[in-house]
């Protein structure tokens, strides 16, 4: 098979994706190597880092390869230890800005290894931001640590002092007296008619350097695949192009065969499925034509549930845009008569899908549509103490009710306590709690003072919640009282009403109230309140 993983470390070496290089083998021959080194050459001069660890137990590295190494200037260590211990990773990772490709197998740094030996290797490619793919890479490098930050004690730096060390101690031999099998062994197995030899793949006749990967390999490697308004314009074109390859090609099951004349078709096919498949953001009406006429999708099932995950999502987008919302959220709530109690139901499922404790396995697709609308995955607790989730939902709850009380009564987000409604009584209390808590504080019962936290703080004022309450009353009794006071001088512009005219008593009376309580205050508390009379010219005298 030519899709070999010493073809697939050659064909990686070429690709100007990548800028960084670890491999970990057991061995190393002097064909293995010298395969490499052209490749290596052109890339090192765009890497941030290449580096070789390599074991030299049962004299399996031959003093050719490791020289090889050297003339070409390859970093690389020698591992080893006097113990049973041998050292028998075989790991080749690629690295670069938006692409990382993690092989690990069976594979030497052997020519035998990398093209004709019976191997089983998996290569993976995936973005930076696949959580998965990163798991994998950190645990790697955790378990390595030691080697890769050079502190471990059974590593050394390869040089030409170190390889004339190795060969002295019978650690590392010449290419010929490395792990071969004697004539004698090979003749006793020919005698007993048992594992005779196989034809080998002759690495002159493959083209070295390019790969013929799987076709969803190759298309994995397209970072072009996300869903532009390119796509949308020729979709409807498209799409009716595949329902009459589908209608006369009975048989395909939707598939369009890369040996189809119609090669832009079959260009869209593929682009179409690797978008799906690789979760990029495709409108949901496209997404609902493509599942109504059974595309053949890897797992139907699965962009069933993606669907409908999109319409729940486009509810909540809905939602938060109705209200005015500069997040996402939606409390769960037990009565399901309720409007958006399903809504609320589907969010408290989606946090609990992110922390594992529900399925389907929550994907990075779905992080990122939830964090692009700011959904609140949690919402601290008052007073910066651990009440737990139960506080955070009561506390969403009452807070979407003000929104909804605000909304009824004409952006008044102010609900008073002398009302006679109990469920707006006990919403206007539960306002002034969280009052207190903004302007003094409350201790509990351990003497600690609590106090609203910034975050709530800042979603209660959005609403448009007034803080100081009582100066906000203060302040609405004045204007009542100008209001009037100009009406006054409106009438009599000396204030002198005449006798039998008792319109302005309360007025008056008022006006004599003010000016015995504020003429020639200057304190910094009422400077608002005398600003306010001053700009109306109010009459101090």
């Amino acid at each position: 098979n030519e899709n070999t993983v010493g073809n697939l470390l050659t064909t990686s070496f070429q690709e100007s994706k990548f800028d960084s290089f670890i491999g970990l083998v057991a061995f190393a021959s002097i064909s293995g190597v010298r395969t490499l080194i052209p490749f290596i050459k052109t890339a090192k001069p765009n890497y941030k880092d290449l580096t070789f660890f390599i074991g030299v137990d049962d004299n399996g590295t031959s003093k050719e390869a490791l020289q090889t190494l050297i003339d070409n200037e390859i970093p690389t260590y020698i591992f080893h230890t006097q113990s049973a211990m041998i050292f028998h990773p075989k790991v080749f990772l690629f690295e670069g800005k938006n692409w990382t490709r993690l092989v690990i197998g069976s594979t030497n740094l052997t020519t035998s290894g990398l093209f004709m030996n019976v191997e089983a290797a998996v290569s993976m490619d995936f973005r930076p931001t696949d959580a998965q793919g990163n798991k994998i890479v950190t645990q790697l490098k955790n378990y390595f640590k030691s080697l890769l930050d050079k502190t471990d004690k059974n590593i050394e730096l390869l040089t030409s002092e170190l390889l004339a060390t190795l060969c002295s101690q019978g650690l590392v031999r010449d290419e010929i007296n490395t792990r071969t099998k004697t004539t004698e062994e090979l003749q006793g197995l020919d005698d007993l008619g048992i594992f005779p030899d196989r034809d080998k793949l002759k690495v002159s006749e493959i083209d070295l350097g390019n790969a013929d990967l799987p076709e969803d390999f190759e298309g994995e490697r397209n970072s072009n695949i996300q869903f532009t308004n390119s796509d949308l314009e020729r979709f409807p074109y498209f799409f009716a192009e595949w329902l009459q390859y589908k209608k006369d090609n009975p048989r395909s099951g939707g598939v369009v065969n890369k040996e189809t004349d119609q090669r832009q078709l079959h260009s869209w096919f593929r682009k179409t499925k690797l978008q799906i498949n690789k979760e990029v953001e495709i409108p949901l009406q496209i997404m609902k034509q493509l599942q109504d006429a059974d595309f053949p999708f890897d797992n139907g099932g699965l962009v069933r549930s993606r669907i409908i995950w999109n319409e729940h999502f486009e509810e909540l987008v809905e939602y938060k845009k109705k209200h005015n919302m500069s997040y996402a959220h939606v409390p769960q709530i037990k009565d399901y008569k309720k409007p958006y109690a399903f809504l609320g139901q589907w969010c408290a499922q989606q946090k609990q899908r992110r922390k594992g404790n529900q399925t389907p396995i929550w994907t990075d697709y779905e992080e990122q549509k939830m964090n692009s609308i700011n959904f609140k995955w949690e919402v601290p607790n008052a007073g910066g103490t651990n009440l737990g989730q139960l506080d955070d939902e009561s506390w969403l709850e009452n807070y979407f009710q003000l929104e909804e009380y605000k909304n009824a009564n004409d952006g008044n987000a102010n609900p008073s306590q002398t009302v006679k409604d109990p469920v707006i009584k006990k919403l206007a209390k539960w306002l002034n709690d969280q009052r207190t808590l903004r302007n003094t504080g409350r201790k509990n019962k351990k003497g600690i003072l609590k106090k609203i936290i910034p975050e709530r703080e800042v979603l209660l004022t959005e609403l448009g919640v007034i803080w100081d309450w009582q100066l906000h009353i203060r302040r609405l009794e004045l204007e009542e009282f100008i209001e009037g006071y100009l009406e006054l001088r409106k009438n009599y512009p000396d204030e002198k009403p005449k006798k039998g005219d008792q319109r302005f008593k309360d007025i008056l009376d008022k006006k004599s109230q003010i000016r015995f309580r504020y003429k020639d205050d200057t304190s910094e508390e009422n400077k608002w309140r005398m600003d306010r009379l001053n700009a109306i010219n109010f009459q101090w005298t």
